[in-house]
C-alpha cells in the first residue's frame, strides 16, 4: 500500500504520533482498493485519537494540485469512498423529525459538523436572531442522531431539519475541512467577549449584551465599573469563578448525591440533567427531591439546607418558594407554560477533591451507583469557613422539590436536553393534541389533567 498524508507525512509516522494527528487533513493513496485504505486508516486513527478523519483521496487530487501550484478543493471524483459507511447509510432507517423520537448517543459520529453548527447557533443568539439559532440547533441535533459518519452530502438526502444554510455549511466542511463563516463567528470580538461574560454564574444573554453595549470587554472591567450592579448570584459567580468554571466529574456528582441521601434517608434523591443522560462531566449537579408520601415533600428542602448550613457546607444559597398552587388558579391557560413552579434552591456547596470510592452498590431508586459511607462521611465533615481550603472546591448544586404525584413529569423535564424537551412538547402538542409541562399532561380536547402512575421502587 502506498499512502501519504497531506500536511504531516504518513499517518502512523513518529511526527504524526507526537502531534496527536491533529495536522493531518488529507490521505492520498495510489493503486489501492478503497476498502483496504479505510480499514488501515480507521485502525491508525483509533490509535492516534483522531476525532475527525481526514479526507481519503486518490492520487489524482495530488497531481492536480501539483499541476496548479496550489491546494485545490476536493471534488467528489477525488474521494475514495468508505464502502462500509455507504452500506450503513443505505440500510439506516428514516430519521424522525422530533428529537424525542431519535436515539442520540453521548459520543456521536459527526462532531466536526455539529460543533460548527452550534457555533453558528451561538452567534445567532448573541445577535438576537432566535429563529436562526433554533434552526442551527435543530440541524446539529439531527446530525448527532445519525447512525453513520457523513462523508458526502448525498447521504443527507431526506434527513429532516437541515435547511439550505446548514447544508451549505456541511458541504463546505466536506470540501475544505473548514468553513469561513464559522471561523468568522468564532473570531468575532463580540462573540468571544459575550462567551466570557456568560461564563459567570448568574449572567445571562441580556446582562452580557448590556455590558458589551456599555463598552465593557473583560471581567476585570466589569468588576471595576461603578455602573455595574451585580446580583447576589452574580457576586457569587465572580467570587468562586475559578472553581465554577471547572467541570464537575461524575464521581463528584455521585459524592454529592450520596451525601444528600445520607441527610434525607427517607426521601428519594435523583440526579438529573446531563449526568442522567450519561455524560461524564457537567457544569453543575441537579438533584430532584421527593417523598413517597404525598405532602411529605413539604419542609424537605428547609430541613436539608439547615443540615448543610450547620455543617458549614453551604457557601451560597438562593431559595425560591413553590408557586405552582398559586399560579395554577389560572387554570388551563397556565398549563401552556414550559417553565415549572417547583420549590428550589440554587446553591454553591463545598466539596473535597478527588474522593476515593472503594465500593458501589446498585441504587434501585435512580439507577445510579451509590458512593460508600466513607465518602459521605468525608463530605459531611463539619466545615465552617466560606472560602475553600486546599483540597476543596466550590460546586454548583441545584435542588428541586416536587410532590410524588408530579415526580414523573418533573424527572422528564429536568433530564433534558433542551432540544429534546422542546421537541417533546412540540410532539405532545402537534401529534397528540396535548400540553406537557414539568407538572402535568393536559388533554386539549377534554381540558383535564392526565395522571401517570410512577413507582420509584
Amino acid at each position: 500500500m502506498c499512502c501519504t498524508a497531506a500536511s504531516s507525512g504518513a499517518i502512523g509516522s513518529p511526527a504524526m504520533s507526537r502531534a496527536g494527528g491533529t495536522s493531518v487533513t488529507h490521505v492520498v493513496a495510489e493503486r489501492n482498493q478503497p476498502k483496504d485504505v479505510w480499514i488501515w486508516l480507521k485502525k491508525v486513527s483509533a490509535k492516534c485519537g483522531l476525532e475527525v478523519l481526514p479526507e481519503v483521496l486518490d492520487i489524482s487530487w495530488l497531481t492536480d494540485c501539483m499541476e496548479s501550484g496550489c491546494r485545490l478543493p476536493v471534488e467528489d471524483r477525488h474521494r475514495l469512498k468508505d464502502e462500509s459507511e455507504e452500506e450503513v447509510c443505505t440500510k439506516s432507517p428514516s430519521i424522525p423529525i422530533y428529537a424525542c423520537q431519535r436515539k442520540t448517543p453521548v459520543n456521536h459520529l459527526n462532531h466536526h459538523f455539529t460543533c460548527a453548527l452550534e457555533a453558528l447557533a451561538e452567534g445567532a443568539e448573541f445577535s438576537e436572531s432566535d429563529g436562526r439559532a433554533l434552526a442551527f440547533r435543530r440541524a446539529a441535533s439531527v446530525l448527532k442522531s445519525l447512525p453513520f459518519r457523513v462523508a458526502k452530502i448525498e447521504q443527507l438526502r431526506g434527513v429532516p431539519c437541515l435547511g439550505k444554510h446548514s447544508i451549505r455549511i456541511i458541504q463546505e466542511l466536506l470540501d475544505l475541512g473548514a468553513c469561513k463563516e464559522v471561523e468568522q463567528i468564532r473570531s468575532n470580538e463580540m462573540n468571544k467577549v459575550m462567551k466570557v461574560f456568560m461564563s459567570v454564574w448568574g449572567v445571562g444573554l441580556k446582562t452580557a449584551t448590556r455590558w458589551y453595549r456599555d463598552g465593557l470587554r473583560s471581567l476585570s472591567e466589569v468588576r471595576a465599573s461603578p455602573s455595574v450592579k451585580l446580583t447576589r448570584m452574580q457576586q457569587a459567580g465572580f467570587e468562586y469563578y475559578r472553581d465554577l468554571a471547572r467541570p464537575v466529574s461524575h464521581v463528584e456528582a455521585d459524592t454529592i448525591t450520596a451525601a444528600i441521601r445520607a441527610l434525607l434517608p427517607n426521601s428519594f434523591i435523583t440526579i438529573t440533567g446531563g449526568f442522567r443522560r450519561g455524560k461524564d462531566a457537567g457544569h453543575d449537579v441537579d438533584l430532584l427531591l421527593t417523598h413517597p408520601d404525598e405532602g411529605g415533600e413539604v419542609g424537605l428542602l428547609s430541613k436539608l439546607l439547615e443540615h448543610l448550613n450547620e455543617q458549614g457546607s453551604v457557601m451560597f444559597q438562593d431559595y425560591r418558594d413553590n408557586t405552582y398552587k398559586e399560579t395554577n388558579a389560572a387554570g388551563f391557560n397556565e398549563s401552556k407554560s414550559t417553565m415549572d413552579r417547583f420549590e428550589r434552591c440554587f446553591t454553591i456547596l463545598r466539596l473535597p477533591l478527588s474522593p476515593r470510592v472503594t465500593s458501589h452498590k446498585d441504587d434501585k431508586v435512580t439507577g445510579r451507583q451509590e458512593v460508600n459511607e466513607a465518602v459521605t462521611s468525608h463530605y459531611t465533615t463539619n466545615l465552617r469557613k466560606k472560602i475553600p481550603e486546599p483540597g476543596e472546591r466550590a460546586v454548583r448544586v441545584d435542588f428541586v422539590v416536587c410532590p410524588y404525584s408530579q415526580y414523573a413529569f418533573a424527572l422528564l423535564g429536568w433530564t433534558g436536553s433542551q432540544q429534546f424537551e422542546r421537541d417533546l412538547r412540540r410532539y405532545a402538542s402537534h401529534e397528540k393534541a396535548m400540553i406537557l409541562s414539568s407538572h402535568h399532561l393536559f388533554d386539549k380536547q377534554q381540558v383535564r389533567v392526565l395522571t401517570i402512575s410512577h413507582t420509584l421502587h
